[in-house]
């Protein structure tokens, strides 16, 4: 019986579009309301009219801390008669305390505007 030669791999062009960088304050709101547009009624709720557009972070914190943070979800989790809440909502309602937190003692109390995605830099400090 003869071998049968090798199937090439399909080659699949990438994506061609904008930078995301480039885009200006209002393109990036724009774009960030259009690719959550889908996701919006997706709480289990009443069709998420009023459920907020959604964006993914992505941040690196010590094993420890991530651990700890696994720990406080499981006990709130565990208390009774406590409602149900995911370890996404615990996280968001930890950042939404830190960041009025900071606005309280930065701004007086007021909401700081939006700094739009791309705008603070990745990486290291420069040193």
């Amino acid at each position: 019986m003869k071998p049968q030669p090798r199937r090439r791999a399909v080659s699949i062009p990438k994506a061609t579009g904008p930078d995301p960088a480039a885009l200006t304050a209002g393109q990036a709101a724009n774009a960030s309301n259009a690719s959550n547009s889908g996701n919006a009624g997706n709480n289990g709720g009443a069709g998420g009219a009023d459920a907020p557009v959604l964006k993914k972070i992505t941040i690196r914190v010590p094993i420890e801390l991530a651990g700890r943070a696994r720990s406080v979800w499981r006990l709130e989790s565990a208390q009774p008669y406590t409602p149900y809440r995911s370890y996404n909502e615990l996280m968001t309602d930890f950042i939404e305390a830190g960041v009025t937190e900071a606005e309280e003692r930065l701004n007086g109390g007021r909401l700081l505007p939006p700094t739009p995605a791309g705008q603070i830099p990745r990486g290291r400090q420069p040193q």
